[in-house]
C-alpha cells in the first residue's frame, strides 16, 4: 500500500531508516497512528517509542532534505 501512496524518494528514505525506527515512523507519521496507541500492539514500553520516534524521526527528515527541495518546498 505504501508505494501506492507516496513518492518513490519517500518510499527509499523509509525503507533506508534503521529497522529499530522504521516501523515506528511509519506508523506514526505515514498511517498516523496516535503515539500513545502504538506500544500496545508492539508490546513496547512508552518510553521506548518514544525515544525511538524522537531519534527516528530527524532521520527521516534528514533523508528527504534533497527531496523536498526537489519538490519545491521551502526548507
Amino acid at each position: 500500500m505504501l508505494g501506492r501512496l507516496v513518492d518513490e524518494d519517500v518510499k527509499k528514505a523509509l525503507e533506508a531508516l534503521p529497522t529499530p525506527f522504521r516501523l515506528l515512523v511509519l506508523l506514526a507519521e505515514v498511517e498516523g497512528f496516535a503515539t500513545e496507541r502504538l506500544p500496545m500492539p508492539l508490546g513496547l514500553k512508552t518510553g521506548t517509542v518514544m525515544s525511538k520516534l524522537h531519534r527516528g524521526r530527524p532521520l527521516l527528515e534528514k533523508a528527504l532534505w534533497h527531496y523536498a527541495q526537489q519538490a519545491g518546498y521551502r526548507v
